[in-house]
C-alpha cells in the first residue's frame, strides 16, 4: 500500500468536501488509508491512540493518550495553533501538535467555528484563534502587539482572506486565559465559549447576540472575559450549537439558552 502523501490527501479532502483527509478507526489514527485493516496495538504509540475528539466545519481538534493535543484543517483564523511551517495555503491536512502548551497534559478540547479552547490537567484555560467577539476570553490589548507570532501576515493566511481579517483580532499561540485555574472541560459555540468548572459552574464568554452565553439580560453583546452563567445547580456537561447551550445537570435534568427559532430549545417558540 502506498502512502499518501500531503497532497493527496488534500484531494480526498476536497472530495469528500471536508475531514481533512484523515481517517479515525475506533481510538487509533489510521493516515490516507481506509483498506488498510492492519491490527495495532494501542500501547505501541501513545501519540496516535485518541481519548478524544473535538470539530468545527472547517478545523479538528484530538487529544492522544498521552494527553498531548493535535489540530488539523484549515487555518485561515489561527485556529490551529501549530507552527506556521507546518501550515500551507492556510490547511493543514496531517494533524500537528499545537505548539505553546509547553508540558500542560489536555484533558478537554473544543472547536469554535474559527477559533479552539482546551482545558488542562491543572485546570488551566488556553485559547486561540479567532478573537473577535470575545471568544477567546481576552481582548487583543491581552497580547503583545509586537509577537512576531501573532501577526497577521505570512502563509499562515491566504491573499483571499488577509484585507478583511486584517481589522480582526487573531491569535496564533495558545493563550491562558486569566483567572481560570479549576477548569474541568470546555464547549464552544460558532463564536462563544463555555467553561466548566471542577464544582460544577460554569462561566461563558464571546458573542452573546442570541443571550447564547446564559449571563442573563445584558446590552453587551460581545464578553470578552469569563463572566458566570445564571443556573441554579451545578452542571456535569454541555454541548453547544452555533447560536444556543444546553446545560446537563447531575439530576438529568436540561437547562438551555440562546437562538430559540425551529425548537432548538426544547420548548415552543414564538419566533
Amino acid at each position: 500500500n502506498k502512502k499518501l502523501t500531503n497532497a493527496d490527501m488534500w484531494k480526498i479532502w476536497e472530495q469528500q468536501r471536508g475531514g481533512g483527509g484523515f481517517v479515525f478507526r475506533s481510538s487509533y489514527m489510521v493516515y490516507g488509508n481506509e483498506n488498510d485493516n492492519t491490527s495495532h496495538d494501542e500501547t505501541d504509540d501513545d501519540d496516535n491512540y485518541f481519548v478524544d475528539v473535538a470539530c468545527s466545519s472547517f478545523h479538528t481538534a484530538a487529544i492522544t493518550k498521552n494527553k498531548k493535543l493535535l489540530t488539523g484543517g484549515w487555518n485561515g483564523h489561527l485556529q490551529l495553533g501549530v507552527d506556521s511551517t507546518a501550515v500551507t495555503d492556510d490547511h493543514c491536512c496531517n494533524l500537528s501538535v499545537v505548539t505553546g502548551l509547553q508540558k500542560e497534559k489536555v484533558n478537554s478540547v473544543a472547536c469554535g467555528a474559527y477559533h479552539t479552547i482546551c482545558a488542562t490537567s491543572h485546570g488551566r484555560v488556553y485559547s486561540w484563534g479567532d478573537g473577535n467577539n470575545g471568544q477567546l476570553g481576552y481582548s487583543s490589548l491581552y497580547v503583545e502587539d509586537d509577537d512576531p507570532f501573532n501577526r497577521k501576515g505570512g502563509p499562515r493566511r491566504s491573499s483571499k482572506f488577509l484585507d478583511q481579517n486584517k481589522k480582526k483580532f487573531c491569535n496564533a499561540a495558545p493563550t491562558l486565559i486569566p483567572d481560570l485555574f479549576q477548569s474541568q472541560s470546555v464547549a464552544a459555540g460558532f463564536e462563544s465559549s463555555y467553561v466548566v468548572t471542577k464544582d460544577g459552574s460554569v462561566l461563558s464568554f464571546g458573542s452573546n447576540e442570541y443571550g447564547q452565553l446564559g449571563i442573563g439580560k445584558s446590552d453587551e453583546m460581545k464578553i470578552f472575559s469569563p463572566t458566570p452563567v445564571k443556573l441554579y445547580q451545578p452542571v456535569s456537561s454541555i454541548a453547544a450549537g452555533d447560536h444556543h447551550v444546553l446545560f446537563l445537570s447531575p439530576d438529568g435534568s436540561v437547562r438551555a439558552c440562546g437562538l430559540s427559532s425551529f425548537g432548538r430549545l426544547g420548548f415552543a417558540s414564538k419566533t
